[in-house]
């Protein structure tokens, strides 16, 4: 959905180039989830979810930026952002 997103609005973009991108960049919602199953401390799970999504956010989104126009970026950055607050979401409620 985010390679179809990108297209649409006007980027060049490939799906494995998106694939690449935001597995990438999800190691650190990976090694966030390896802390909640260390700890189990609401506090540290919450912390620990938040900088790993900070992080995988921060990572994607210079990339996809590039990709499409300076009025556009808002809307090709949201489904990228929607994905890893998902993830996020599914590791605290694991």
């Amino acid at each position: 959905m985010v390679t179809l997103n990108a297209a649409l609005l006007g980027g060049r973009i490939s799906f494995l180039q998106s694939v690449c991108v935001l597995g990438y960049c999800i190691a650190p919602l990976s090694i966030a989830s390896i802390i909640c199953h260390l700890f189990h401390t609401m506090v540290v799970q919450l912390v620990s979810v938040i900088v790993g999504l900070i992080w995988a956010t921060r990572a994607s989104v210079g990339f996809m930026a590039q990709l499409c126009d300076d009025d556009r970026k808002a809307l090709a950055i949201y489904p990228v952002l929607l994905f890893y607050v998902t993830i996020g979401w599914m590791i605290l409620v694991q």
